[in-house]
């Protein structure tokens, strides 16, 4: 959202004149102007989102999870299986890079012009 936003503010202001002169309103200023000028903003904070969320569910599951990779991890820790926590730890990241890997492609779909 907040990247959103930066992309809406980062609008350049001779775009924004030209199309109040042009007359379009609200909602055509909205859909061929800062759509597309906010969309690659939107789509570099989605991959840095979806990497902070793969850590903050792990970390959550770290404090109060009874399954999951992040009590698996845990528990493998106790138990000094580190190479159960290791395999933890390169399937997180395989998800993490997917999902990262995921939302480029929704971006080179989604933004033709880039």
């Amino acid at each position: 959202t907040v990247s959103l936003l930066e992309g809406f503010k980062s609008c350049d202001a001779e775009f924004r004149i030209l199309f109040q002169l042009m007359g379009a309103g609200f909602w055509k200023t909205m859909r061929l102007l800062y759509w597309p000028w906010a969309l690659p903003h939107f789509f570099a904070g989605l991959k840095v989102g979806v990497s902070v969320a793969t850590i903050g569910a792990v970390i959550g599951e770290w404090v109060g999870a009874q399954q999951g990779l992040g009590y698996l991890m845990i528990q493998a820790n106790a138990r000094l299986q580190v190479d159960l926590v290791f395999a933890a730890i390169l399937w997180l990241s395989v998800m993490g890079l997917s999902l990262w890997i995921f939302v480029g492609f929704l971006e080179r779909k989604v933004i033709t012009w880039k």
